[in-house]
């Protein structure tokens, strides 16, 4: 997405935006027209929001909302998209695209290491590239989380009922006692 600096100030100063001025100074009410705070307000649009949230997996939340004239906190919250499901596909389409690229990259690094290499180490350092390589499959394997197997279980058994049959049943002649 490529705007000129004209059309980015058309579009921030639009009064349907969430800043009414839009430079990002803070000059609008909270709570008033467009502010993101009350019912039936504008809010970002999808296409900043986007554009922040894939920015916020890779820096601050500050760094991103002075870029981009808004909140830190609106920044932040771009990152998760939550309640925005068209955005956070977005994200997740071209975070896999900054990811697939990584992996490429990181497999390439990875041949150079070859087998004769790693033999040719004293034991304590062929220890630590492989455990080096052990964090970097970690971090490259998606986490799975299986509900059935890997979550707590509480199971609670509620006692059986003992019924006349289960007790030993005495009978006393009457006028002994």
């Amino acid at each position: 997405m490529n705007l000129t600096e004209e059309e980015a100030d058309a579009r921030l100063s639009r009064p349907e935006n969430y800043l009414a001025d839009g430079r990002g100074s803070g000059n609008h009410k909270r709570g008033g027209e467009g502010s993101g705070r009350t019912n039936g307000a504008k809010g970002i649009p999808d296409k900043i929001r986007a554009l922040a949230g894939f920015n916020a997996h890779f820096e601050s939340a500050k760094v991103v909302s002075a870029e981009l004239g808004i909140s830190p906190i609106s920044a932040h919250m771009a990152k998760k998209s939550e309640g925005h499901p068209e955005v956070k596909k977005i994200i997740d389409e071209k975070l896999g695209l900054v990811r697939e690229d990584a992996i490429t990259k990181m497999l390439a690094a990875m041949g150079v290491v070859t087998v004769d290499k790693i033999e040719a180490l004293k034991p304590g350092k062929a220890l630590s590239v492989a455990k080096d390589f052990a964090v970097i499959l970690e971090k490259a394997t998606p986490k799975v989380v299986n509900l059935n197997q890997d979550s707590v279980k509480i199971m609670i058994y509620s006692p059986g009922m003992k019924e006349e049959k289960d007790y030993e049943t005495i009978e006393i002649a009457s006028g002994t006692l």
